[in-house]
């Protein structure tokens, strides 16, 4: 094919890519269940070139024309067409609709989804065929990235730290997060930031993820949407281990209640006696002392008495 982006299938290619049985009749070409058909392959007519063209069939089978390639100028048979991918590029699948897109807001992440489907109608009836998009790696815009954390260990809801550095700007550019088991596999997706070339950001780890060892990709990516393919970086990982989400409750003791005693009668105790209030003492009348005290007083107040009388009278 030359160097050409897009292509058809030669007929060989078709019998190669596409699966094919054999039955009790030879070769059975077709790959309905798969691929419906319809399209013009690209091996050349052993006629002139109007008739025996190769081409696949509405059934999926692989037959050759054997009438002209136009009729009245419009074309009987479309184009189908293909192209080559090497798959060392390829970073992983995910659902073509819904599955990045499902994690929307910012250093929050949700779950993984591998594919999305789509109802495709069959001879045979209606089936759901698994559809994918790719994420490939862009070695030319996005081979700076890197990131870093100090954090290898979080309980389940709790939060990191990541700083970041080398991921591109604009509405479509991403720092993006995958947790993945311990063999790899993707089970949660999120944003860390957006439109941001360096910074510090922080990311959730879902609360229901069971306590365990994981592993945290972090990436910059170009996230262009449903149906159509992405751009990233490679992947910087961390090993990261994620521990039960501590219990608010206080501790429940294991250990037997014991049994409720009964409190001590309490001992009678005897009435206090009461103190006996001190009466004044008068003086007895054969005290001598106290009556010679009572004597002088008596006559202080008589001269007292009798020294007013005669100052009245000077007066």
């Amino acid at each position: 094919v030359g160097g050409s982006v897009t292509f058809p299938l030669s007929v060989a290619e078709t019998a190669y890519y596409l699966p094919m049985t054999v039955s009790e009749d030879g070769w059975d070409w077709s790959f309905e269940n798969r691929l419906p058909g319809g399209w013009w392959c690209r091996t050349p007519s052993t006629d002139t070139g109007v008739y025996d063209m190769p081409y696949v069939g509405n059934d999926g089978s692989i037959n050759v024309s054997e009438e002209p390639i136009f009729s009245g100028g419009v074309t009987i048979t479309g184009v189908r067409p293909a192209f080559q991918l090497d798959l060392n590029q390829v970073l992983f699948l995910s659902a073509a609709e819904g599955g990045k897109s499902s994690a929307t807001e910012l250093g929050e992440m949700a779950a993984w989804r591998a594919s999305s489907t789509e109802v495709v109608e069959r001879e045979s009836g209606t089936v759901e065929v698994p559809v994918y998009k790719l994420t490939l790696y862009d070695w030319g815009q996005h081979s700076g990235f890197s990131f870093s954390t100090d954090m290898t260990t979080v309980a389940a809801g709790g939060t990191l730290s990541i700083t970041y550095s080398g991921s591109k700007t604009g509405d479509n550019e991403y720092v993006s997060a995958m947790l993945c088991d311990s063999e790899g596999n993707p089970l949660y997706y999120g944003h860390v930031a957006h439109d941001s070339a360096s910074g510090t950001a922080s990311l959730t780890i879902p609360a229901d993820v069971p306590a365990g060892d994981y592993v945290l990709k972090i990436y910059a990516e170009q996230a262009n949407g449903d149906f159509l393919t992405d751009y990233a970086s490679s992947f910087s990982t961390v090993a990261l281990t994620v521990t039960d989400i501590p219990s608010s409750d206080p501790p429940v003791s294991t250990d037997p209640e014991p049994e409720p005693q009964s409190e001590p009668e309490p001992t009678p105790q005897p009435e206090p006696t009461p103190e006996p209030t001190p009466a004044y003492v008068v003086p007895k009348s054969g005290d001598a002392t106290n009556s010679a005290a009572i004597a002088l007083i008596w006559l202080l107040g008589s001269a007292l008495i009798v020294w007013g009388l005669l100052s009245t009278r000077k007066d």
